[in-house]
């Protein structure tokens, strides 16, 4: 189940700004969140340089995750609390391994006081030319301390439906009685 971002003033961002591994084409075919009741975790595969994830709702939480670690995400709060039941937005956002060499490289071109690669790399870094972030977010929420998948859009169209469904019935209530 796709999950997308809602329309609700629930909203609240989950960024995970930097490492973990994912092919780039690999994140655009799929959602790669794995939304279970104990927890989501995102199924990333390739390189980068680091993970931020926040996620928020009725309560917000953040975390960094370091290259190579798989985020992840329980219903518990920065102090070990289950979190409030209600509805949940997260934003994922990952940071190629490409912009964290870069700024190794510009770290070491300061260092050496190599001014024309310092303004080079620090332009480039500021353009982001062809650095290939990937980016996700989506919706769940928490009932009785589980997860469950929570589709904004499918929501809205199922109660749109049910709406229609009403008013035919009221329609042909009103024609059978005419």
């Amino acid at each position: 189940m796709k999950i997308t971002l809602p329309t609700l003033s629930l909203f609240g961002a989950v960024m995970l700004a930097g490492a973990v591994s994912s092919s780039p084409a690999q994140a655009e075919e799929e959602n790669l969140a794995n939304i279970q009741s104990s927890g989501i975790t995102w199924n990333i595969s390739g390189s980068y340089a680091g993970a931020e994830l926040s996620v928020g709702g009725a309560t917000s939480v953040y975390k960094l995750f370091e290259g190579g670690e798989t985020p992840a995400f329980q219903a518990l709060d920065d102090s070990g609390n289950l979190l409030p039941d209600g509805y949940y937005s997260y934003r994922l956002v990952m940071t190629p391994q490409a912009v964290a060499d870069d700024k190794a490289t510009l770290e070491a071109a300061r260092e050496a006081g190599n001014e024309d690669e310092v303004e080079r790399l620090s332009n480039q870094l500021q353009e982001g030319p062809g650095y290939d972030y990937y980016k996700e977010s989506g919706d769940f929420k928490i009932v009785n301390g589980l997860i469950e998948p929570y589709d904004v859009e499918l929501e809205q169209a199922e109660a749109q439906a049910a709406q229609e469904a009403a008013e035919a019935a009221e329609t042909a209530q009103g024609d059978e009685e005419a």
